[in-house]
């Protein structure tokens, strides 16, 4: 009988340890820098290529995003190339809030500054051993100014956070002549003491409404024969609190991007927006379930997942509203998508997509009939 109890009471430990042992996140497996390397060699490459030849490399980014949204906020090492991010560069030039990975987007990049700007000479180096990445959450420190970075965002909005050595002037520097595509026109002007708004119009035209937490001085212009942008004063400046900037966007107007400011995120703290990031990556990576292999190969798994579900990207407002094929602002009762990349997605991503997000997918096929139908296709 003691023999019985002593067994009894071991398995009730045992299965007590179990219980209380941690659940390893899936996010925790996701590497979102993974890719993001442009390959050179032939070993990776399969072919040795001529001195003048571009290899494929940095189609992915490795910022903040929610699945399908319409924000996808990463910084900017060169424009014109992929995602506008390769890793092995060495300077960043702001933090763009639309991506796709594939010489394209990269609208209304901003970049946290101190002193005195220079618009030809203002990129700050940064190191990868003072930068991290995970599902809905980017950091990196900028070394040029002594900043430390932190993003992350909702469907329609970016939240940055740059935590500024004690007592420096801080300023954001909008560079919104730039882009992955040819810039045709732009705006940004002070609302009131703590928020700005505008948009860049690339062929498409992006409104953007931003709330800070610090009191706006002014926005200046500055311009040389090279370049030209624009210089947010922030006063305040010997408080030592972060600079936190909340983003609202929208393909429709400013008041549509403020609405989805106010709707997603206004009245949430950083660490908030984090971890729903992390929460929603969390389910939807939750919908495939894997047993075996090592640890490095479910990194794998789990990273090319999460990379299979950054597009198509979201382009309707939390009201509903998008801007049409014809230019008109229309509302038709369900979310509006870009298209996906219909001369590969078909043969495996768009079947994914649909046996994990069969709304998202639903929607997508609305959009695609909806461009069709208006283009008379």
């Amino acid at each position: 009988m003691k023999q019985f109890y002593i067994l009894y009471l071991l398995t009730i430990i045992s299965l007590s340890c179990n219980a209380d042992k941690p659940k390893q996140q899936l996010t925790s497996y996701v590497n979102p820098l993974l890719g993001t390397a442009t390959l050179w060699e032939p070993d990776d490459l399969g072919y040795t290529r001529t001195w003048d030849e571009r290899t494929w490399g940095a189609e992915v980014f490795p910022g903040t995003s929610l699945p399908n949204a319409m924000i996808q906020l990463s910084p900017v090492t060169q424009y014109r190339s992929g995602a506008g991010y390769q890793y092995e560069d060495t300077v960043i030039y702001g933090f763009a809030h639309t991506n796709k990975g594939h010489w394209n987007l990269l609208h209304v990049p901003i970049l946290p500054v101190t002193g005195e700007v220079n618009p030809s000479d203002f990129v700050s180096g940064y190191s990868h051993k003072n930068e991290s990445a995970h599902p809905g959450y980017y950091q990196v420190f900028l070394e040029r100014y002594r900043i430390n970075v932190e993003l992350t965002s909702t469907l329609r909005s970016g939240f940055h956070k740059y935590h500024y050595k004690g007592g420096e002037q801080k300023k954001l520097l909008a560079d919104l002549t730039r882009s992955n595509n040819n810039v045709r026109d732009w705006n940004i002007e002070k609302v009131d003491d703590n928020s700005f708004s505008g948009f860049q119009d690339t062929g498409e035209r992006v409104h953007f409404y931003a709330v800070s937490n610090y009191s706006i001085d002014n926005i200046e212009q500055i311009k040389d024969d090279n370049h030209e942008v624009s210089v947010v004063n922030f006063s305040e400046n010997n408080n030592n609190e972060p600079l936190e900037l909340k983003i609202g966007f929208s393909f429709v107007s400013i008041e549509n991007a403020k609405l989805n400011l106010e709707i997603e995120m206004i009245n949430k703290s950083f660490t908030q927006v984090q971890e729903e990031a992390n929460d929603i990556w969390e389910e939807l990576l939750a919908h495939i379930k894997v047993t075996g292999g090592t640890e490095r190969e479910k990194g794998i798994f789990y990273s090319t997942l999460y990379r299979s579900f950054l597009w198509p990207a979201l382009r309707s407002d939390s009201n509903g509203d998008f801007t049409d094929e014809r230019g008109e602002i229309v509302n038709e009762g369900f979310r509006y998508y870009t298209n996906p990349s219909f001369w590969d997605d078909y043969r495996n991503k768009l079947v994914l997509l649909a046996m994990i997000s069969p709304d998202v997918t639903t929607d997508v096929m609305k959009s695609i009939i909806d461009k069709g139908e208006k283009r008379g296709g």
